[in-house]
């Protein structure tokens, strides 16, 4: 359907004997997009959890940071 959409008409004769996504594959890509929507719209709950790991990543990368940046600016 989507190729129709698009692209118009398919040109191969076997390209026109695809047929669209299954009940079994829409069961896959549907909790999917949902949740891929909802992370976009509501991402605070993620972020609540990752906040303590990133931010000990950040504090353990604190000190290389300057000594790279020195580096990479007088090359």
């Amino acid at each position: 359907m989507l190729q129709r959409v698009v692209l118009g008409q398919p040109q191969s004769p076997t390209i026109s004997q695809l047929t669209d996504l299954s009940v079994r594959e829409l069961a896959t890509v549907i909790p999917f997009a949902i949740l891929i929507l909802w992370i976009g719209l509501y991402p605070s709950p993620l972020m609540e959890m990752m906040n303590s790991s990133v931010t000990g990543l950040v504090q353990h990368m604190a000190p290389y940071h300057i000594s790279v940046l020195s580096e990479v600016a007088f090359r």
